[in-house]
């Protein structure tokens, strides 16, 4: 069972990421544990109490996912995924 919650800050109402990047906030027990930063350019993760991010290029990443990463389950192209909808607590 997945402990940890995600947040996305959705400051462009564009799909294609531009200008800003796409910032998902992973909390754990209540307490950030950390950000993950996504570009048009690269990934960049930072932990609770880093100062600096660790990026990677896209290249990099997907040599990191296809040598390190586990499958997950298949879907057909332009399936959602249904999330039932309730209001989220913050702290």
């Amino acid at each position: 069972m997945p402990t940890h919650r995600l947040f996305v800050d959705l400051d462009v109402q564009a799909v294609e990421v531009r200008a800003k990047d796409v910032v998902f906030k992973v909390y754990r027990k209540r307490k950030k544990f950390g950000e993950l930063r996504v570009s048009r350019g690269a990934v960049v993760w930072r932990g609770r109490k880093d100062q600096l991010g660790r990026k990677l290029s896209w290249r990099r990443f997907d040599d990191l996912m296809q040598s390190s990463g586990r499958l997950a389950e298949r879907r057909s192209p332009g399936a959602r995924v249904s999330v039932p909808r309730r209001k989220l607590r913050d702290g």
